[in-house]
């Protein structure tokens, strides 16, 4: 069995859906917006009993209730992935090195998982009826919370990408290593036959 593959495939997957959650938490307000714009009428005839003001807040705030369940589902797939990422590399490949950094990334998933998303989700349940034009403690610690947790996701990606690399060019140097050893076995047998 070629674990480099294996690890190569877990990892691909890992980074993969990575950045298909952040496209589809950065789009999902986008479209909140769109459904106000253009509802159907059935929709603008349920909305008319909600204020105007309201509206968009009541439509961001389904998007962020749909957003804290989709990353805390993934975040805890990821905690999976990433250990069985490690014994992959571990045991498969007898690689120290990619699975300490994949360790690593593991590491930064927990405390993102632990400490920040609980903060952040309690955070935004309060803040989404906030006017935006009104001052608000609670949305600034917010938003440096979800700096934060975008800046431990551009880690967690960069480790993963240097793991990639890693698993890259250790599947090079062993077929190179491979090649070389079937020419010498192919010089051996041609210097008996002479």
């Amino acid at each position: 069995m070629r674990f480099s593959r294996v690890a190569a495939m877990i990892m691909g997957a890992w980074l993969g859906i990575s950045f298909l959650s952040i496209y589809l938490a950065a789009g999902g307000f986008v479209h909140a917006a769109a459904i106000l714009n253009a509802a159907p009428p059935q929709l603008t005839q349920t909305l008319q009993a909600v204020p105007q003001s309201s509206q968009r807040a009541l439509l961001r705030y389904f998007e962020l209730e749909q957003n804290r369940a989709y990353f805390d589902f993934w975040e805890s797939t990821e905690l999976v992935i990433g250990f069985l990422l490690i014994l992959v590399l571990f045991f498969g490949l007898e690689s120290r090195l990619m699975s300490a950094l994949t360790l690593a990334m593991v590491l930064v998933v927990t405390f993102q998982h632990l400490l920040i998303s609980p903060e952040l989700n309690w955070l935004a349940r309060g803040m989404e009826f906030v006017p935006w034009t009104a001052q608000s403690q609670p949305r600034d610690q917010f938003w440096r919370l979800h700096t934060m947790y975008m800046a431990l996701e551009v880690l967690k990606i960069a480790l993963g990408g240097v793991v990639s690399m890693l698993l890259i060019t250790a599947q090079r140097r062993r077929r190179s290593r491979y090649q070389e050893d079937d020419d010498d076995l192919l010089e051996k047998r041609l210097a008996r036959a002479r």
